[in-house]
């Protein structure tokens, strides 16, 4: 039986993406439209009008998304907080690698070191999104991400990818040394081609994601001493032990989006083992 409500448009932001909504509504009466969390900005309300809301009404809702430049599109994809945390390790890496002396020459390659593996995780990032895209519309943790949200095609994505790569190889090959290029080249195979392909077929992905999350300790250190020994592999065993349970617990919470969108994480299809996990791991 039509209801008589007001006609009214409905705008607000959503907090975390910043993407701006508008819901022009012609009724609404016992509908529950998922926004949360929102901060609604304002209210526009016209005449009255007796009609009712249909599921077409609800189905075609324009969406208003708030505009980014090219810069902020790409360097999303880059996912820049996570990178800047593993491009510490690294650094680290390089700074506690044995007989090092503080010279212009340290600085450069620690500068180049740098640079090169920041490039070298964008592309590892990038190149993920592109092949878990589907994966990431099903999730709301992922939903508006770039891709998904169809700001960036995946043939830009991809390019991107591929662009930063290579390009983290190449300073690292020319400018630091062979070790360090072939270790960050590697990881990215490691991380688009194993990691993530393995997220949707076995719990063990944690494992493998493991040793992705552990090599660029190893990447500083062989860009400052040109090779390996016991106290690189010491930084990789102390960094992968404790991923372990860091990645157990960060999947804990998200374990319902992580079945919606198929991935076999531990959280998902053993949740009995992941409290003894973590604290063994610990």
């Amino acid at each position: 039986m039509p209801t008589t409500m007001l006609n009214c448009a409905i705008f607000f932001t959503h907090k975390q993406t910043q993407r701006k909504f508008c819901f022009p509504v012609k009724q609404i009466t016992n509908v529950k439209i998922p926004v949360a969390p929102t901060t609604f900005r304002t209210f526009s309300f016209v005449k009255p009008q007796t009609t009712e809301v249909t599921k077409t009404d609800l189905e075609n809702i324009p969406i208003i998304a708030k505009p980014k430049n090219s810069f902020v599109k790409y360097l999303s994809l880059a996912k820049p907080r996570l990178s800047s945390l593993v491009v510490v390790t690294a650094m680290l890496g390089f700074g506690l690698s044995p007989d090092l002396e503080w010279t212009t020459e340290t600085f450069r390659l620690l500068g180049c070191s740098t640079i090169g593996t920041a490039l070298s995780i964008a592309s590892a990032n990038a190149i993920n999104q592109v092949f878990e895209v589907d994966l990431d519309s099903k999730m709301s943790r992922t939903v508006n991400r770039v891709i998904p949200a169809g700001e960036v095609t995946k043939a830009q994505a991809i390019t991107f990818g591929i662009v930063s790569g290579s390009l983290g190889f190449l300073i690292l090959l020319t400018q630091v040394n062979v070790l360090s290029s072939l270790l960050a080249a590697s990881n990215i195979l490691l991380y688009t081609l194993v990691y993530t392909p393995l997220k949707t077929k076995t719990p063990l992905n944690t494992w493998v994601g493991g040793i992705v999350g552990a090599i660029p300790p190893l990447i500083g250190w062989a860009s400052a001493t040109g090779g390996m020994s016991l106290g690189a592999w010491s930084l990789f065993y102390l960094l992968y032990i404790w991923q372990i349970p860091h990645f157990l617990a960060l999947s804990w919470p998200l374990r319902k989006d992580y079945e919606r969108a198929g991935y076999k994480m531990l959280s998902v299809t053993h949740p009995d083992k992941v409290p003894t996990l973590c604290f063994r791991y610990s």
